[in-house]
């Protein structure tokens, strides 16, 4: 059985602050990439420390993990930076640029 890919995010900042974003499939691969480009599946266009491509969200072994993509402002979980793929708990925020994300897992248990 596959791992299901299916995850909330919620914008906890910023002007979108609040707003729920429930994806499904990735656009391309097995990652949800993060950043101000119209071609990601999370688009952040109003925050400036947000590279194109900042940010990927990842699914492994029932563990999903955020990965900076050698972005110019980093990526935090938890307010720690990161250099690696990072385990994020169900919701746990993380920070790309200014904006504070909330991941939500759906069709896992909690």
């Amino acid at each position: 059985m596959s791992e299901t890919t299916s995850i909330e995010l919620i914008i906890m900042s910023g002007p979108d602050d609040g707003t729920v974003l429930n994806l499904s499939t990735p656009k391309q691969g097995g990652a949800y990439i993060i950043g101000r480009r119209e071609d990601c599946d999370v688009i952040l266009p109003y925050d400036s420390q947000i590279s194109r491509q900042h940010a990927s969200l990842t699914i492994k072994g029932g563990t999903w993990y955020v990965e900076d993509l050698h972005s110019r402002n980093g990526t935090y979980v938890d307010k720690q930076k990161i250099e690696t793929p990072t385990p994020v708990k169900h919701a746990e925020m993380f920070r790309v640029g200014r904006t504070w994300l909330r991941l939500k897992y759906r069709g896992t248990k909690e």
